[in-house]
């Protein structure tokens, strides 16, 4: 692989400096590097000379991603938890925000109802376009500053926001017999029941929900989506997800155990219908998020991953994009606007080859181990060997010397298997490369790109930046 890279490499450099590209090309021998102009034969094993140019492929370049990545772990900004991502079942992978493309797809869309415990014929109803997320449910959530109502019809008593009431009995073909205010502590008292799992599904509050659609009422699952997820930490529900690595479900809903997601969605939906709990059921097309990879449809899923906290950066990098030059000016807004809204990142990926996260778990206890001794450890052996060093020697090769689980004092430790996504790998190009070297000086003067890296490598290089140094690492950015 890397005789095939730098094959690439190689063929770039001539096209570099034919465009006239001012650098010191270590092929051509242009520059100081190589007085004369000699050029090494092709059959020649003479190495080139590596402080010309920079290849994110090389020892050097490779600790110093794992250099960032201790530095950013010893400010306590990394962590791993068990948080509903992004997920490609095709590549069976986590996916980040960058790594995503929206395409136009076709959706379910149901209107559901939940029936309410101890009240005959009367439901709380939600409006969900991933039915197969529903074996999932855990709650049900409201707007503490939404109307509702309880709607009396032909088909039973709805709670429905004031709002969106006269909408979904449009959808649905019924009519209001009856319109009744429900307060809060109304709500907050009611006992919601599951509509086919025999479990109640928590009545939560929660700042995500609106009346911009479905019912005003939001059917939560915290192991498929981060709003549910986030409400889910602040009522201390289970972070459930029924769902394997190949977008089946699991034992925990045992009765499509096996089946994908997107196959079960009809079957979930006759099912609802069998119990008389649906109320509609239709499709519409939409932008749905996509594998840059494998062009398939994402499901959210909870999986436990190694993430970089965002929101202690996020006050920061508001301040300093307005210090940055943006060219076409409208860059700004694009670029602002993915800021405020960007949550954790999730710096881990299931692949077979990168930069390895130096992470080890204890095989008795199962704590993960990790602390600035052993990425220190990693480090120098990546830095003389390459990250092929992760993948040919043993976890004890790779630990410090006595190395045991903080946790129960076992010596027993082995590997973890995530690599870090490779936009980290080019988002601290500015800490490999400027910083290293005193004549370039930090940070950057410009950097130029497509405009689709305002969500990319744009994203990418300004949190690391703002961690370790406090502020952008570009004066311009220009997009093209």
């Amino acid at each position: 692989c890397r005789e095939y890279a730098a094959e690439y490499i190689k063929i770039q450099a001539e096209d570099q400096t034919r465009f006239g590209v001012f650098w010191l090309d270590p092929w051509t021998g242009q520059g100081p590097a190589r007085q004369g102009g000699r050029k090494p034969d092709a059959d020649s094993d003479e190495k080139f000379d590596s402080s010309d140019y920079y290849a994110t492929m090389s020892p050097k370049y490779e600790a110093s991603i794992l250099r960032a990545f201790r530095d950013l772990f010893l400010k306590d900004l990394i962590y791993k938890g068990k948080k509903p991502v992004y997920w490609d079942a095709t590549t069976a992978s986590a996916h980040a925000e960058a790594e995503i493309e929206y395409q136009e797809h076709e959706s379910p869309s149901v209107y559901v109802k939940f029936p309410i415990q101890g009240e005959k014929n009367k439901f709380v109803v939600i409006w969900t376009t991933t039915p197969w997320t529903l074996p999932a449910n855990l709650g049900v959530s409201f707007g503490e500053k939404i109307a509702y109502e309880v709607v009396e019809t032909e088909q039973g008593s709805f709670v429905l926001a004031v709002e969106l009431a006269p909408k979904v009995l449009e959808v649905a073909g019924l009519t209001a017999k009856s319109r009744k205010p429900i307060s809060l502590d109304e709500i907050k008292a009611l006992q919601v029941r599951h509509p086919f799992i025999d479990r109640e599904s928590k009545v939560l509050f929660g700042d995500h929900v609106t009346v911009e659609a479905g019912t005003g009422i939001v059917h939560t699952a915290p192991g498929h989506g981060q709003d549910d997820y986030v409400v889910g930490l602040k009522y201390g529900l289970d972070v459930l997800s029924p769902v394997d690595h190949r977008g089946r479900y699991t034992k925990e809903f045992a009765e499509m155990e096996g089946k994908s997601v997107f196959e079960a969605n009809p079957l979930i939906i006759e099912k609802l219908k069998g119990l008389g709990l649906l109320l509609q059921a239709s499709t519409f097309k939409h932008q749905y998020p996509h594998s840059w990879r494998s062009h398939k449809p994402l499901i959210m899923r909870a999986t436990p991953q190694w993430f970089l906290k965002i929101d202690p950066l996020r006050d920061l990098a508001l301040e300093e994009i307005k210090k940055v030059e943006w060219i076409p000016e409208w860059g700004e807004s694009r670029f602002t606007a993915a800021v405020k809204t960007r949550p954790d990142w999730c710096l881990s990926r299931q692949r077979y080859w990168g930069v390895p996260i130096p992470a080890f778990q204890c095989k008795d206890c199962g704590h993960v181990h990790l602390d600035e001794a052993t990425l220190n450890h990693v480090i120098a052996q990546v830095e003389q060997k390459g990250v092929e060093v992760w993948y040919e020697e043993t976890a004890a090769n790779l630990l410090p010397a006595g190395t045991k689980c903080s946790e129960c004092g076992s010596a027993n430790l082995e590997k973890e298997s995530d690599i870090l996504d490779v936009w980290f790998d080019s988002g601290v190009s500015w800490y490999a490369v400027l910083k290293q070297n005193p004549d370039l000086g930090y940070p950057a003067d410009v950097y130029l790109e497509g405009s689709d890296q305002h969500r990319g490598w744009f994203q990418s290089s300004l949190w690391p930046a703002l961690a370790l140094t406090g502020k952008a690492p570009f004066k311009k950015v220009v997009t093209h």
